[in-house]
Parts: structure tokens; C-alpha cells; sequence
């Protein structure tokens, strides 16, 4: 077989990309077949004329593009079933089933990555680290057609964010994926995604150490707020389900008694309008009332999110409360700083639980990378990644 030599003396990465180049053509073509052997390394070296050091740099950027894979102890290496004659763009493309786009937050600059849109930035960036290529899907809007598209054309793989699975035709549009030998990784619970493998963020251990800093700082009846969003009771979230266990482990090892949940209707408007918020505020005044006018009041509320801060701080003081004095005020996400709410004066949580949103995006793609190159088990994979507790200037804070 005759290879296609580099005669170019050149810096390394370029000699390495060429030689790179040089390879991925020979799949393209044909002339290295899927499924057989490459020649050994002294002989790719000679005659793409580059060092060893150099081809194994090279070698391995095709094995993390899914072109070829190592077999056996003597690094022998061989042409992917997956590659050849069918190659096309997608084969190096990575797609993010992800929210349709909408109208632009109320948030002018961003000082945080508390939002899910960070996931995709961390995916983004892990994808273009990995030498593919990165593409956004509105999951809303793409159907079974283009779907089988895309596995006719040998998409890499698919990250699948929500509300991919809220919806019949996602669902069944992730089955065609699969089906059709596409790897799909999932962003959630494996209590939401069944057998896929999934990356989430560890909201048990979130909400266990957030409850354990209020403990820490003296508050003993800790309240969870809960506004309803668009799960029903009998489909209770898995993240929404961990918060729950992270809490009542932390107050059960305190030798304290976990509290319900309050679930109220979820009023919060996310344009910052005063007549909606002015209404989220009684409304939570009102369910909050038989818990701060009795004569062993709750002392600190966790917030579902940053979001639900501003109207427990009214609604606190509706009651006759101080916020984050009489009754700490603590929220979720870590994106308080952004919010329209904020910038008008009002407090913020003393504390709240920063995701890494960007890690995740990235830990999505190491793990549909790993399944693509059949480095896993067979069995489904879950990982979690733990938040951050982030403490906020009392400045900030108490102002």
C-alpha cells in the first residue's frame, strides 16, 4: 500500500497535523479498510517521514477522533468499524439536543455560570478540545426523519439536554439514535434517563452541604421552598428527589427533624415586572405566614434557586421578618449576581450552590467519547459531579 509521505519540514504540530491529514484521507478512500490493521509504527513513521514520538501524538488524535483504536498489549493498531468510504463531516460531529431559543434573559452581562446554557459552553469547548466538530439541535424541533438522518450519515454522538425527554417525540427520537448505533449521553438522573448513560450534577450532596452550613451557623428549623414547576406530584424530578435526601441526612446526623417541603404555586415571573413580582411576594407571604407568626418559628429557608430569593425577602418582610437576620435566606444555581432583581437592590442568599455547569458540559463529552471508543462496560453509566458552596459577602448579603 502506498502511503502519502509529508516532505514538508515544518514545526511539529504542523508536521503532526499533516500526517494526521495524510491518514484520515486513506480511511476516507478506502485504502485503509474498516477493520484492518494499520502497518506497524517504523513504517508509518518512514514513510509519512515524521519521528515515532510524533506518529504516537498523531495515532492518538485519530483514536480520540474514533478513526482507528488500539488492540492488545503491542499497540497494534486498526481502522475503525465505523470509518471508511462512509465517512462525512457528522462522523467527526458531536450534536447537544438542546432548549429551542428564546427570548434573551433579563441578564445585560454575566458575571456567573449558574445557567444550563454553561453546559453546553463546557460540552462545546470539550468537543473542539477533542479535535470534532460541535452543532446545536433545537430537541422541539427536529423530527423522526431528520433524525434517521443523521444516523445515515454516521453522527458521532449526541448529548441530550432537557426537556429532550419531556416529550414524546424526544423520546422516540433519542430511541432512533440509539437504534441506529448513535452513542447518546443524557444530562440527569438515571432516574430520568432509564439506560442511558447520564452525567448530573450531585444535588444530594448539594443540598446535604448547604443544609449542613445553615446548622453550622446556628439555625436548627430549616424550611425547603418549593414553587411548583412543571413536574406533578406523582412525577416528582430524580434531582428534585435527591435534594430531599442531602437535606434530611444532614438534619437527621444533627439530631434534628426534617420539615416538609412547602409547595406553593410557582408565581415568579422571569421578566422582573413589580406588579409579578410584587404577587409572587404575597403569595409566598401567605403560605409562608403559619410558619414564621408561630412560637417556634422556622429560622432559615432554602430557596429552590437564586430566583426565589427576592420574593422571600419580601414576603419575610410582609411578615414583620428581617431577611438573613431573623430568618436566613439561602438559594441554589449561583447565578444571584445576574439577576434584574439584584441589580434594583434587593438582598441576596447568604449562601448558595454553584453546579460547575461548564464541568458538566465537559464530563458529558468524556463520557460519550469513552462510549464511542467502547472503553466502558456494556451497563449504563452514571456520574455525578458535586457543586460548589459559594458564600456571599454579607455586604452583599444583609444590604
Amino acid at each position: 500500500m502506498h502511503l502519502i509521505a509529508d516532505t514538508t519540514i515544518a514545526g511539529s504540530s504542523t508536521v503532526r497535523g499533516r500526517a494526521a491529514q495524510n491518514l484520515r484521507q486513506l480511511i476516507r478512500e478506502g485504502r485503509l479498510p474498516a477493520g484492518e490493521q494499520l502497518p506497524s509504527e517504523r513504517e508509518l513513521a518512514d514513510h509519512l517521514r515524521i519521528g515515532r514520538s510524533t506518529l504516537r501524538l498523531t495515532l492518538k488524535q485519530l483514536e480520540e477522533e474514533g478513526l482507528i483504536r488500539s488492540q492488545g498489549q503491542g499497540k497494534k493498531w486498526i481502522v475503525s468499524p465505523s470509518s471508511g468510504p462512509g465517512w462525512t463531516v457528522l462522523s467527526r460531529t458531536v450534536a447537544i439536543l438542546t432548549d429551542p431559543p428564546g427570548s434573551p434573559p433579563p441578564f445585560p452581562t454575566l458575571r456567573t455560570t449558574g445557567l444550563q446554557r454553561f453546559i453546553e459552553t463546557g460540552a462545546v469547548e470539550a468537543v473542539r478540545t477533542a479535535g470534532l466538530h460541535a452543532m446545536l439541535l433545537d430537541c422541539t424541533s427536529i423530527d423522526d426523519k431528520e433524525m434517521n438522518r443523521l444516523v445515515g450519515e454516521r453522527l458521532r454522538g449526541v448529548i441530550a439536554l432537557h426537556p429532550v425527554l419531556e416529550t414524546e417525540a424526544g423520546r422516540r427520537g433519542l430511541e432512533v439514535l440509539r437504534q441506529g448505533g448513535v452513542c447518546v449521553v443524557g444530562y440527569g438522573h438515571s432516574s430520568d434517563f432509564a439506560d442511558y448513560d447520564t452525567v448530573a450534577s450531585d444535588h444530594a450532596a448539594g443540598s446535604y452541604a448547604l443544609t449542613k452550613w445553615l446548622i453550622e451557623h446556628g439555625r436548627r428549623r430549616i424550611l425547603r421552598y418549593c414553587p411548583q414547576g412543571r413536574w406533578s406530584p406523582d412525577a416528582i424530578p430524580g434531582w428534585l428527589l435527591q435534594r430531599e435526601l442531602g437535606y434530611e441526612q444532614a438534619m437527621t446526623e444533627a439530631g434534628l427533624t426534617p420539615l416538609p417541603p412547602l409547595s406553593i404555586p410557582n408565581t415568579r415571573s422571569a421578566s422582573g415586572d413589580s406588579a409579578a413580582r410584587e404577587l409572587a411576594a404575597h403569595t409566598a407571604a401567605g403560605y409562608l405566614a403559619p410558619h414564621l407568626l408561630r412560637a417556634d418559628p422556622i429560622d432559615a429557608i432554602m430557596g429552590l434557586s437564586d430566583g426565589h430569593i427576592p420574593e422571600l425577602a419580601a414576603a419575610c418582610r410582609i411578615l414583620g421578618k428581617q431577611p438573613n437576620k431573623d430568618v436566613a435566606l439561602v438559594g441554589y444555581d449561583n447565578y444571584w449576581a445576574d439577576m434584574v432583581d439584584m441589580k434594583q437592590g434587593d438582598i441576596a442568599p447568604l449562601a448558595t450552590m454553584d453546579k460547575l455547569n461548564v464541568q458538566i458540559g465537559q464530563e458529558l463529552i468524556r463520557l460519550l467519547l469513552g462510549r464511542c471508543a467502547r472503553e466502558l462496560p456494556p451497563a449504563s453509566q452514571h456520574r455525578l459531579v458535586p457543586p460548589k458552596l459559594v458564600e456571599i459577602d454579607s455586604w452583599w448579603a444583609q444590604r
